[in-house]
């Protein structure tokens, strides 16, 4: 027998800005102090890097210098101590499932350090005395950018052809508030793009910038300003086999979406029966802890019946919904 999958999703004013790309070289945090980094880069990239490494200062952490493997997969971490002439590295930590640093940047009291990298799919939060784990923040695969703002609100940027590009969180919590997506516009079908280490908080935390581009070879680089984070976008899946005979039948389907649902979550289904003006409103289902539901239906009616799942929204979610059509023999 063969089955019916119906599905639907419910989906900053731009800046252009020049561009030109360069040699790979350190990627400094916006708060880095260039005076304190001019003897510890040359420590740094002869001290058995790869590749110039990532490099971050914080001004609550004066004469520390955190220092990111790039370019390489498992990826090694460092910290200096640069109050001096010469960077002396104090502290050090191979990390076995992270890889390709693409940014770093200090939290605002300075004790920690949040990583922006290919792996894990996650950032990283590591301790500034030792590295050792400090917290995640789970935004999406492929972290490529984070900054922090003088508030401690952390966007954590990730590399993303579809979904959310940027995640809001606030300091200490796993749960992302609200999201950025970016699109080149409703006629285009291209997509746009974070650069690695392209978010950027302007002084006064009510604009985030980010560095953006258009897929499309030789697109400019594009300069979004970023102001109030919006709702996750949801997907609604239905399955229902496409004939099935009058009587029970099963639907089961899902909701995505790139942040999780509360407990509770509820998703409205209706049928329209053949002939019918107004759909009947079948009891509420809930989401379970994957995300899915499951409801047992019973019609009589023969011919083509839609079926209809809705999900209003929340807080952090838009609201979607899909339609089927079966045949009941």
């Amino acid at each position: 027998m063969s089955s019916r999958t119906a599905a639907s999703w419910s989906a900053p004013s731009r800046v252009r800005a020049a561009y030109t790309p360069s040699k790979p070289s350190a990627v400094v945090g916006s708060s880095c102090c260039r005076a304190c980094l001019a003897g510890a880069y040359e420590e740094a990239v002869g001290d058995d890097w790869y590749s110039a490494p990532a490099l971050a200062t914080s001004a609550a952490a004066p004469g520390v210098l955190v220092a990111g493997e790039r370019e390489v997969s498992p990826a090694t971490m460092a910290v200096y101590d640069v109050h001096t002439g010469t960077a002396r590295r104090t502290a050090e930590r191979w990390l076995p499932d992270a890889g390709d640093t693409q940014d770093l940047t200090f939290t605002t009291d300075g004790k920690n350090v949040i990583l922006a990298g290919g792996s894990p799919y996650y950032h990283q939060m590591l301790r500034t005395s030792d590295l050792a784990d400090a917290g995640r923040y789970p935004a999406a695969a492929y972290p490529n950018a984070v900054a922090v703002a003088a508030d401690g609100a952390i966007a954590a940027g990730v590399d993303s052809n579809h979904g959310s590009d940027v995640f809001m969180f606030t300091p200490g919590t796993r749960v992302s508030h609200g999201v950025f997506e970016f699109a080149s516009g409703d006629s285009s079908p291209l997509l746009l793009l974070l650069l690695p280490a392209g978010l950027g908080w302007a002084p006064d935390n009510r604009r985030l910038f980010a560095v953006t581009r258009e897929t499309r070879q030789g697109a400019p680089v594009i300069l979004r300003v970023l102001t109030t984070p919006g709702k996750a976008a949801t997907g609604t899946v239905l399955h229902i086999p496409s004939t099935t005979p009058s009587g029970t039948r099963s639907l089961t389907g899902r909701l995505a979406s790139d942040l999780p649902f509360p407990p509770g979550t509820t998703v409205t289904l209706t049928r329209l029966d053949p002939g019918a003006a107004q759909p009947v409103t079948l009891p509420p289902t809930t989401l379970d802890a994957n995300g899915t539901f499951a409801l047992i239906d019973r019609a009589t009616a023969r011919g083509y019946t839609t079926y209809t799942a809705s999900f209003a929204g929340d807080a952090l979610h838009l609201p979607s919904r899909t339609s089927i059509e079966v045949h009941i023999r």
